[in-house]
């Protein structure tokens, strides 16, 4: 068996066999974490625990999310079964399997890149002859387009199922800010403080996976407008510092299957883009990346209640300023 991949166990007897059911208990499994479910879409990711009344079923459902031995096992405790003739017997249930996990062969990311060499973080249109931003990545003066940050996985298919299919998950925290006269913040974004949510869709970048074999790349580059004026409020700062987190996802073939983490890649951007009066120009004096490289292993399954997308018909699900 693979990780993500459904186990269901049941504990069967002779009825001609009286059971004391009273005494019967699976044990919690070993070989690895497990969970009850995992419940991932664009609106919640969620762990499900089993609770102690499911360990007192016959029947007993778990998915391994990751392997620390090659076998696992789960035992069904001490089971006491009286036949017929009113005898007594004690005995158990017990099952071991051989759990199989993919192998990430590489999970690389890379930062916008330009020749000449040009910092990633800056003031520039995303397309050239669009308004400036505060972005990473972008079309700088005389240069073709960047992604801020671009990653690549390698996955090899667990030789047990040999095949399945990868993806990326990203988990986003926000803090942006606006002020003006260099003063105390103005406004602030209506995601800030809210923690990791869901960045776009699960899995990311419009759901994109591939067949386990293949080779997976995405991207991103994040970015804030920079508005002088904005309605009646005017403003001469902008603060962005996001934090993420890029999961890489495996997905078993079949139907009893959950997504499960192979690894992560933590990043982030940040930077304050300033108005510069007397040259009518947006400065950015201190930028940022952090994080980035290579990803390191993690079976960690992230949950969350909320979402950003810019792209969606959901106003609760795009950026927006509110007063401090």
């Amino acid at each position: 068996m693979v990780v993500g991949q459904k186990v269901d166990v049941k504990f069967v007897y002779d009825p001609v066999f009286d059971m004391d059911m009273a005494q019967f208990s699976w044990q919690p499994p070993s070989g690895g974490l497990t969970v009850r479910n995992y419940i991932a879409n664009d609106n919640v990711g969620k762990i499900i625990t089993h609770e102690s009344a499911d360990y007192k079923n016959l029947q007993f459902e778990y998915y391994y999310t990751n392997k620390y031995a090659n076998v696992g096992s789960i035992y069904g405790g001490s089971v006491i079964l009286t036949d017929p003739n009113g005898v007594v017997h004690y005995t158990g249930a017990s099952a071991s399997f051989y759990v199989e996990t993919p192998t990430v062969k590489s999970f690389t990311s890379h930062w916008a890149t330009w020749n000449p060499y040009e910092y990633p973080v800056g003031v520039r249109p995303y397309n050239a002859g669009e308004d400036n931003r505060l972005i990473l990545g972008g079309t700088p003066r005389g240069k073709s387009f960047s992604e801020g940050i671009t990653w690549t996985a390698n996955v090899g298919a667990p030789p047990v199922i040999g095949g399945g299919h990868i993806a990326y998950n990203q988990q986003i925290s926000i803090e942006d800010l606006r002020r003006y006269n260099n003063n105390v913040p103005k406004q602030k974004d209506i995601w800030m403080q809210q923690g990791f949510v869901l960045d776009g869709t699960f899995p990311y970048d419009d759901y994109l996976s591939t067949s386990v074999s293949n080779a997976l790349v995405s991207q991103d580059t994040p970015w804030c407008k920079l508005q002088r004026k904005d309605g009646t409020q005017s403003f001469d700062a902008y603060r962005r510092q996001d934090s993420f987190k890029v999961y890489l996802i495996y997905k078993p073939v079949g139907t009893s299957t959950i997504w499960v983490t192979l690894s992560v890649i933590h990043w982030g951007w940040s930077g304050t883009a300033s108005y510069n009066a007397t040259t009518d120009k947006w400065q950015v004096p201190f930028p940022a990346i952090t994080g980035g490289g290579n990803g390191v292993p993690s079976s960690s399954l992230p949950e969350w209640d909320k979402r950003i997308n810019p792209y969606s018909n959901n106003q609760n699900e795009h950026f927006k300023w509110i007063d401090i």
